[in-house]
């Protein structure tokens, strides 16, 4: 699982299994991270309180849909009296797609219509334009700055 780990580029997870389920390659993976930051205030907590699973679509591989189960930790900041889930550089709180993935999606629709896009990456329309729509103002934001 090493290999993988280290193709796959997310070092902040740990590949444990891996399942092949027809044209989809399911990936069951750990935080590799012991702690997480707390949204309040910045602080490092390691208190881990629970566990919750995440399911996050990345890049296909070798024409197979990817998806990511990760078992993250839900910490607690004592400063803040705060309960929060760990945050990843790979992915934003909260999405189901890789940043990585997102963009590949935004430069796929470059040009073509967007329903071809979702069709081929089987996502909904609704979700491909939304993430197209996105990106397009921040690209046009980086321009003007």
């Amino acid at each position: 699982m090493e290999i993988l780990t280290k193709l796959m580029n997310l070092p902040e997870i740990e590949i444990v299994r891996v399942e092949i389920i027809e044209n989809e390659l399911h990936i069951y993976s750990n935080s590799s991270l012991n702690f997480g930051y707390c949204p309040l205030g910045g602080e490092m907590v390691s208190n881990t309180k629970s566990y919750h699973e995440r399911v996050i679509r990345d890049l296909s591989i070798c024409g197979k849909l990817v998806y990511i189960y990760l078992k993250v930790r839900q910490l607690y900041c004592k400063e803040h009296g705060e309960y929060f889930y760990q945050s990843f550089s790979f992915v934003e709180p909260n999405a189901v797609l890789t940043n990585r993935y997102k963009e590949y999606i935004y430069n796929s629709c470059k040009g073509v219509d967007i329903k071809y896009v979702a069709t081929r990456e089987n996502l909904s329309w609704d979700t491909v334009n939304d993430l197209f729509k996105n990106y397009s103002q921040q690209e046009k934001k980086k321009k003007k700055d």
